[in-house]
């Protein structure tokens, strides 16, 4: 069976992504908002302001640099109450998307966001489809997030094609084991290798595109 994770749509208007995970027979979509704003007119700037230097931009944080992954995750993890119970973990490379269940309301998923320092969130998740939402959480505890940086060396290490994310997830419904997903760019389209929770490599798997409503 096809498993479905991630993709982001973007318009002319305004970026915004849908995460869309497909563990078991449980699809997960996030309702997001996007609002249309009209753009105010600016007036021409004199020469002499033109030529003033602005400030120099500042690098985006790149999570697939060591030791990025585990600080986002603690960031994002930090004020959730505990015990966290986990739908999925994926990391792209300049930002980090949570999904957890919420603690107050145990048939509902939240999605926390993090970038460049700052966590945005919480935002519902539209959850479709009949799989049992329980089967597909887990505990931190259950795979250690700092494997996902060894998988993604390994990865490298035998491909060198971009990385686009790197998913952690149950294998539903084959099994209940944990897994790092690892997305390739490829002139062929994507390639997805599957990454134990020891980092062990188990090889290319099959991921649907994510459903749309």
């Amino acid at each position: 069976m096809r498993r479905c994770e991630t993709s982001t749509y973007r318009s002319n208007r305004r970026a915004w992504s849908t995460t869309a995970v497909r563990v078991g027979l449980a699809c997960l979509l996030p309702v997001i908002a996007c609002e249309s704003r009209s753009t105010p007119t600016v007036p021409p700037v004199p020469s002499a302001t033109a030529s003033a230097s602005a400030p120099p931009a500042v690098p985006e944080q790149n999570l697939f640099q060591p030791g990025e992954i585990t600080k986002a995750l603690d960031r994002l993890l930090a004020p959730l109450p505990k015990p966290v119970r986990i739908l999925t973990i994926t990391v792209l490379p300049t930002q980090m998307v949570l999904q957890v269940q919420n603690a107050a309301v145990p048939t509902e998923v939240h999605q926390y966001t993090y970038r460049q320092g700052s966590v945005s969130g919480p935002q519902k998740v539209k959850l479709l489809g009949k799989g049992n939402l329980k089967d597909n959480l887990f505990r931190l505890r259950a795979a250690d997030p700092r494997v996902a940086e060894e998988a993604l060396d390994k990865v490298r290490a035998q491909h060198k094609h971009p990385v686009d994310k790197l998913v952690m997830i149950r294998n539903l419904p084959e099994s209940m084991d944990i897994q790092f997903r690892v997305h390739l760019r490829t002139p062929e389209g994507e390639l997805v290798i599957a990454v134990d929770k020891t980092g062990r490599i188990l090889g290319p798997i099959d991921v649907a595109p994510t459903p749309s409503e």
